[in-house]
């Protein structure tokens, strides 16, 4: 084949040229200066396929001339929405805030009556200096002391008796609540959040959510789920999607739960604005009122920070080594690990971060979390891998030697049951057990994890390293496969906390060896 024909636009042999290419219409040449003639057309051709490509494009973009006006609109709209949701956001913490501070009222209440309790403490002392004075009068074995004494001490006694009965019979004390009319009013029928309408031609549509009537006339609430979108700065990860598998059988849950459940996100940054630290390791977080407390491990810092919505500076208190940080009983204290020192350090919220106590371990324990309100659970991922259950003084109560299926244990939590939770970042699994040691259920997702925490609800929710968080049930099935992910906005979601319907989630940050974010995420759900 070394010719091609113009006219019957096909490729030849010499022979066919020669025999049955002679008609007017061909016209018959060699490769080379067919290739010559048809390179201008070529390339037009090609500018012809670009500016093809380049008009979709154009149309796929901006839309068609007609269209520019309703896409206008919509980024309009979707402002408004997005304005709508960050309002719902805050007016959500707030009401989240408030219900902590109601809840910490009525833990410390009746521990502000210092009269009654000095009156207890005086009538105890009393109480001891006599049964003292009466030990030593019989230890003495003189009966005419005894005689003597006997009828003084026995009307001692006595008075006593009806010290304590004053004190008992006086009117108990409790606690009423009743909530606000105008807000309950509200939560029983709460307005629409918008009117959309869209302006067609020759009429306009109204399709703005509604409901039937109430008895009242009043429309019922209606709105699709809030979703708010990644923050601005938050570019999406490009790890691949995990999913998750059960060791033993479980039934299949679908993610109805998840999608029918609104979440409000904000994001809030650890550092001070008179920092020059570009440098952080969120390894540990707690919900105290209207502040998250934040173990900064990098920095030797606890930070207290505020997320009610306007920035304050954030006060710190420096902790060197510390790892690990739980809530305590009393709302306004917390225990953090400092395993280098084989110690815990009991820190007071009050007014400001001071450390109230701290006492020694015999091991050096990495993670704490408060167990059943009167014991810490504790484990190490250094040495032998045990999980140890100690009590207020940190002697050991319970210890289970788990070496065999824990490898790099770093973060553990409880579940509402007193079952103990650990996520292994090695093995990549997460690990359910009795305070015994009696492996429940295993949890082992595609990408490794990091934090967990548990609600009062029975939902624990699990960090991992592919920028998704997992909701799963304290009995191990599947609730949400990406309860939250990269287009959340979330970078290496690392520690995380829970209290009633609000999560805060510190980032790892983008290196994959150097922890480099100061943000914290807080979802309301």
């Amino acid at each position: 084949m070394e010719y091609y024909c113009f006219g019957c636009n096909t490729v030849l042999c010499a022979q066919c040229a020669i025999d049955n290419h002679r008609t007017r219409r061909c016209d018959c040449v060699a490769y080379e200066e067919a290739v010559s003639r048809l390179q201008p057309k070529a390339n037009s051709l090609h500018v012809r396929f670009q500016n093809l490509i380049f008009r979709v494009q154009q149309l796929v973009q901006y839309g068609s001339p007609e269209h520019n006006s309703l896409q206008q609109s919509k980024s309009r709209a979707m402002e408004s929405l997005d304005e709508i949701e960050s309002n719902i956001n805050r007016f959500l913490q707030v009401c989240f805030q408030n219900a902590e501070e109601l809840k910490q009222k009525i833990t410390l209440a009746g521990h502000e009556l210092p009269s009654e309790t000095r009156q207890l403490v005086a009538l105890f002392d009393r109480i001891q200096d006599t049964k003292l004075t009466f030990d030593n009068l019989l230890s003495t074995n003189s009966t005419q002391d005894i005689l003597n004494s006997y009828r003084r001490i026995e009307s001692q006694a006595e008075e006593y008796d009806r010290a304590l009965a004053a004190i008992s019979q006086r009117n108990p004390r409790h606690i009423e609540m009743s909530d606000h009319p105008t807000f309950s009013r509200f939560l029983s029928n709460p307005p629409s959040l918008a009117t959309l309408r869209v302006k067609l031609p020759n009429r306009t549509e109204d399709i703005t959510p509604r409901t039937q009537p109430d008895t009242d006339g009043n429309l019922g609430f209606i709105s699709a789920p809030l979703s708010s979108a990644a923050p601005r700065f938050a570019a999406p990860g490009n790890r691949r999607v995990s999913t998750s598998t059960v060791s033993r059988p479980r039934r299949i849950t679908q993610n109805y739960h998840a999608q029918s459940r609104s979440k409000s996100k904000s994001v809030i940054s650890v550092k001070n604005p008179q920092e020059d630290t570009t440098t952080w390791h969120l390894n540990g977080i707690v919900f105290i009122g209207y502040y998250v407390l934040v173990l900064d491990s990098y920095n030797n810092l606890l930070r207290k920070c505020s997320i009610a919505g306007t920035f304050t500076t954030h006060e710190t208190l420096p902790l060197e080594g510390a790892t690990s940080i739980t809530l305590m009983d009393n709302p306004t204290e917390v225990a953090v690990t400092q395993p280098e020192k084989k110690q815990v350090v009991i820190i007071s919220t009050d007014s400001e971060l001071a450390i109230k106590e701290t006492f020694k371990t015999n091991k050096a324990y990495d993670v704490i979390c408060l167990h059943q309100r009167t014991n810490f659970v504790t484990c190490s991922y250094r040495g032998s891998k045990c999980i140890d259950i100690i009590n207020r003084v940190g002697r050991v109560q319970i210890s289970v030697e788990r070496s065999r299926i824990l490898r790099d244990p770093r973060f553990l939590t409880v579940t509402r049951d007193g079952m103990i939770v650990v996520s292994d970042n090695e093995l990549r699994r997460v690990i359910c057990m009795s305070p015994e040691g009696q492996v429940q259920w295993t949890h082992t997702p595609n990408a490794a994890p990091w934090g967990v925490a548990s609600d009062k609800m029975g939902t624990i929710y699990v960090c991992l390293d592919n920028n998704d968080v997992q909701a799963i049930s304290d009995e191990g099935h599947m609730i949400d496969e990406k309860f939250l992910s990269a287009r959340d906005g979330i970078k290496m979601p690392y520690a995380i906390c829970v209290r009633s319907r609000q999560l805060a989630i510190t980032e790892f940050g983008t290196s994959l060896f150097t922890p480099n974010s100061p943000w914290v995420h807080i979802v309301s759900v």
